[in-house]
């Protein structure tokens, strides 16, 4: 894996996840299949071998597919991991019991700015965006009003909220919430 981590590095993750899972299924399908040719009395002999040697290439085949897949996804992972260790020994040496908490979440913000969606709208399976600012907050205050009108907007924003007029549009999943609340 390239570049810096993102959410796009995640997403990708995912996916292979998702990807090893549905082969296990085609895995274990093939594994009742075997079954059930094994307990056919109507075949002749010859015709029931032939069937199951079938049965097992294509079990055979979905298992290295699963490997290979676990292998890739396993790899990711690692490299995730390594990147999130390293970017955590935030430059000046620190050790990740020493970052700074304040450098944390500003990196974290900066990430989430980099992997935001370049374009502003809603598809019909995502939840409502959540807007983040840019600026410095000031110590020990917490932002609690987003509902601004659409004359504080720039153009292209439609009705949505802005805040200071600098935002950063993420996703509302929950993890990305909790990443950037200060």
């Amino acid at each position: 894996m390239n570049g810096p981590l993102n959410w796009s590095s995640l997403v990708k993750f995912e996916s292979q996840v998702r990807s090893i899972s549905g082969r296990m299924r085609l895995v274990n399908t093939n594994l009742m299949k075997i079954k059930t040719v094994l307990g056919v009395t109507n075949y002749s002999f010859k015709r029931r071998m032939r069937l199951l040697r079938n049965e097992l290439k294509t079990a055979e085949s979905n298992l290295a597919k699963v490997e290979a897949k676990f292998k890739t996804a396993v790899d990711l992972g690692s490299d995730i991991l390594q990147r999130l260790s390293s970017n955590s020994q935030l430059n000046g040496g620190e050790t990740s019991s020493e970052v700074n908490p304040r450098r944390e979440r500003k990196y974290l913000r900066s990430m989430i700015q980099a992997s935001a969606p370049a374009v502003v709208g809603r598809h019909s399976d995502m939840q409502p965006p959540v807007y983040v600012s840019t600026e410095k907050p000031i110590r020990n205050r917490r932002i609690t009003n987003l509902s601004l009108t659409s004359a504080h907007l720039p153009r292209g924003f439609g009705d949505a909220g802005n805040l200071n007029k600098s935002l950063v549009k993420i996703t509302s999943m929950p993890r990305v919430a909790s990443l950037v609340s200060y």
